[in-house]
């Protein structure tokens, strides 16, 4: 990684190997914006800066999510907002076929009090190119990831009862794959 002070934004910038922007972080308590910008207006006027297609900043608001993925290109979607004394930073997830790709995304960092950006972090990936799986496989993965948000494997327990239930779910969503395993015993 490259730092380098750019002086029209008065802030560090910081770029991979490639040249790319990963992060600006902005000096004197936030960049000179005025404190009624949102975080959304922040990322949307430094999305040509980092490198991002304004097109792809269209679902800030939406949250991203990993059962309903759908034929779409990249985008961005709220993934989280955390805050810290006087600062929020703003967590927006990369998303393709509206699925959330994993560790990619871009986070803003808002001085709460002046509404001034203090940094924001580039961790997208370029180039993505997958296809939208089956319906069936779709289905499956989503009964999975239901089943372990919620079902009996979702609180860690040893009961004999809660195991073998999540045993018979995992069974039931993913059939055939798991035909000959068996459960290992306890040592």
């Amino acid at each position: 990684m490259k730092h380098s002070l750019e002086a029209d934004l008065n802030a560090t910038i910081t770029r991979d190997d490639y040249g790319t922007i990963r992060a600006i972080t902005f000096a004197d308590n936030g960049s000179a914006t005025p404190s009624t910008a949102s975080a959304k207006s922040h990322v949307r006027r430094l999305a040509d800066k980092i490198g991002i297609d304004i097109s792809e900043l269209s679902e800030l608001d939406h949250k991203a999510t990993h059962v309903e993925p759908k034929k779409s290109g990249p985008s961005f979607h709220l993934a989280d907002e955390k805050s810290f004394f006087d600062t929020t930073t703003y967590v927006y997830a990369q998303t393709y076929l509206d699925t959330p790709v994993w560790g990619a995304g871009i986070t803003a960092t808002i001085n709460d009090e002046t509404g001034r950006i203090l940094s924001i972090v580039n961790t997208s990936k370029a180039g993505i190119d997958a296809e939208l799986p089956s319906a069936r496989d779709i289905n499956r993965y989503r009964k999975l990831f239901c089943a372990g948000e919620s079902g009996p494997g979702a609180v860690e327990t040893k009961s004999k009862q809660a195991l073998t239930a999540a045993v018979g779910q995992l069974s039931d969503i993913l059939g055939s794959s798991l035909d000959g395993w068996q459960r290992p015993r306890d040592a």
